[in-house]
Formats: C-alpha cells, structure tokens, sequence
C-alpha cells in the first residue's frame, strides 16, 4: 500500500513517521505500508498526473491533502467515495470547521477525513522583549504596535547582521498566503465574495491586508528567500517573533529551550484579531487496489492513541473533537491560549477554487519576494500582478460555480 505524505516535520518526517507506525505494522503484519514523502508544491502537480499514469505501481492508494483541496480532487474523478465504502461513516466526530471540506460539493458523500490541524498563533521570547517593551501582550495586539516593536528590536540587535526581528515560518524563505490571511480577515475582506460569485484580489481592503505582511519583509524585519537556519531563527537569538501554525509547545513549555516562549493571538489589522485554522486530510484514491486496507489504515490513524501521538509529534492539534479536547486540557497553559486563539479562527471557503486561488497568490508573492530583494517593491507592483490573477480565479468561479 503506497501513501503520498507531506513532509509534516520538515527533515525529521521520514525517522518521526516510521516510528509512529510501529504499532500499526505490529498490529497488522500482513499490511505493508510503503511512504513517498511529497512537498505541498510538487504533490499538486503530481496529483494531475495521475489520470495519465499507466504503471499501477506508482499510484498511491492514500493520500495526504490541505483540506481545501477535497472539492478539486472529487471533481476531477481521483479520490473515492468513502460513504460507499462504509456506509456507516460519518464526520460528526471531528471538530466543526473541519466538517465541510470533507464532503463533494453539494452533497453528503464523504470523500476525505480530517487527520490533524494546526492554528496559527504568534510567540515571542520573553527575554528579547522585555528589552524593547514594558508590556508585551498590549503592544503586540495590533498590526501596527507589532511593527512598531519589530523597528525596536532592530535597533536593538543591530549589532547581529543576521538578526530579523520575525523568523519566517517558511523553511524555504518564502512569504505564503497562508501566513497572510489574518491579515486579509482582520481588513474585513477574503479570498471570494460572500456569493462566491468573485474574487476579491484587487479589492483595497484585500491588498491593504496583503501588504500588511508584506511590510515585515520589505522593512526588513522578516527575512525572505533565505533558508531557514542561517539567519533569524529564535532559538539562535536571532529572532524574537514568530507567527506560525504550529503550536511550539516545546518552545513555550521550555522543554528544549533555555528561555521562556509567551503565546498570543495574531496582532489584529482590524478591530478583532483574526486566526486561520488549517485542516489536513486523507483521501483514498480511486485507482487503488487495495482500498479496503487504506480504509483500515485510516480509521487507525483516528483512533485516541494515535491521534494524541500524532499531534504531540507535529505540535499541531487533533481532528477528532473528543481527543482534542483531551489534548487541550492536558496543558494548563495550552489551554488557557488556545481556547481563545481558536475560538477566533477561521478557515478557507470551501469551494472548486480556493486550492487554485491560493496557489496563484503564492506565485505572486515569489515576484514580491524578488522585487523587495532588489530594492524595488512598491504597492503599484502589487496591483498590476493580481489584476491578471484576479481575471483567472474569476473565469474559475464563474465556469465550476464556486
């Protein structure tokens, strides 16, 4: 049985994954699992592949997916039905946001099953901070005060050439969407229109929340296109801030650092703070063989034990709403942050675009990365890139209806 899996704990994955399938493998011996680990970017190409593939043994049988990407891959004839497969399946277990990106559009049937999420959050060393700022939480509570502090920090670690105030949640340096999307919330806009009849990309609000995480960039307060590593990372002490999805609980429980990690919501560009909520799901594919023990091998993966191993191992959350909340309580302090954090979040729209949408951003996001490289960026390049964007997610809506 082959299984596409993302690389979820970057370079650890492949050691992290096979230890976390020992039970699995001693508790089933006749069902040999077999796992290609796939980045986010190269599986979306891959995935397009597939119909054309003509070696049965090349083709996955599972496979890890962004939840968004359920409503593509159901229309496309690649994944299969899960409520065929077993009847009794439901998704009243999982955690309510997940819900909606398990179904084909439009209807009832179960084509995905959540496995984990991860929320985003911001966490900042105690210790730098208290150099530039005598309340912490307050300043850091906007979009603005977190700009004013990054210019602080700056100053106050000028000495350190690879010193950024934010580490870049994106291994590779990229800046992402998926980083960005608070933003674009907190401004009051979204990826599609409330019809979901249109895209909102060259709206004000959506390129003022675009460029509010642009700035850390452009003012050199978070590095771009600089591999994670050599410069501002904060167990390193070369950064202070990082905004990411990943719960750290390593880092704000101290448990691999020396010094003491606080946890907040995102600053808010608006009125309220605005969080992302991230879902990762598992598809069974159409052409597989052996669906029967795929289907095994899932339900597995949502059993309480493995579950809880799982998420403690990403530092991400559980999908299944009981042992999530046993996660959550299991922390005092993990408890009291995130309840808040989530109860603030949101996830992408589900429809046939939002994969597609969110993709072209990034492509956009690459030329910006370049052009504040090379000293260039301004606003003007901004909208002249999502104008012809915004044209494509448009023609994409109106021809799949959102």
């Amino acid at each position: 049985m082959l299984f596409w899996m993302m690389p979820d704990s970057g370079s650890n994955t492949k050691k992290d994954f096979e230890n976390f399938l020992l039970p699995f493998k001693k508790a089933n011996p006749g069902i040999n699992i077999k796992v290609e680990y796939i980045t986010r970017h190269n599986l979306w190409n891959k995935l397009f592949l597939l119909r054309f593939e003509k070696n049965p043994g090349q083709l996955p049988d599972i496979i890890e997916i962004p939840h968004t990407w359920t409503p593509v891959l159901t229309a496309s004839d690649l994944i299969e039905n899960l409520s065929e497969l077993e009847p009794s399946l439901t998704v009243n277990k999982y955690l309510a946001p997940l819900v909606s990106h398990c179904y084909k559009q439009g209807t009832k049937d179960i084509y995905s099953l959540p496995w984990w999420l991860d929320v985003m959050a911001l966490h900042y060393r105690a210790d730098h901070l208290a150099t530039v700022s005598k309340n912490p939480e307050a300043d850091l509570g906007t979009w603005q005060g977190m700009l004013d502090i990054c210019a602080r920090l700056k100053t106050e670690f000028a000495h350190d050439p690879n010193y950024y105030p934010i580490q870049n949640s994106d291994w590779r340096g990229n800046l992402s969407v998926r980083s960005i999307l608070p933003c674009i919330w907190g401004r009051g806009s979204d990826l599609f229109s409330h019809d979901g009849s249109r895209c909102n990309f060259t709206e004000p609000a959506f390129i003022d929340g675009l460029e509010d995480y642009i700035k850390l960039a452009d003012r050199g307060y978070l590095p771009v296109l600089r591999e994670r590593g050599s410069v501002g990372t904060m167990v390193s002490g070369r950064a202070s801030l990082f905004i990411t999805r990943r719960q750290g609980l390593s880092m704000f429980e101290a448990t691999k650092t020396p010094f003491q990690i606080n946890t907040l919501n995102v600053p808010a560009t608006g009125k309220e703070s605005v969080s992302f909520l991230s879902g990762i799901n598992l598809v069974i594919t159409k052409s597989s063989s052996k669906k029967e023990e795929a289907l095994k091998f899932l339900n597995w993966l949502m059993t309480r034990e493995a579950q809880l191993k799982y998420a403690s191992l990403m530092e991400a959350f559980p999908a299944v709403e009981d042992t999530f909340d046993e996660f959550i309580f299991s922390s005092p302090k993990r408890m009291v942050i995130y309840a808040k954090i989530i109860a603030t979040a949101r996830t992408i729209s589900t429809n046939m675009v939002a994969a597609s949408a969110t993709k072209m951003i990034n492509e956009v996001l690459e030329k910006v990365s370049m052009e504040i490289i090379n000293g260039r960026y301004d606003r003007e390049f901004l909208e002249r890139e999502l104008v012809p964007i915004s044209k494509e997610a448009d023609y994409l809506l109106n021809l799949y209806g959102g």
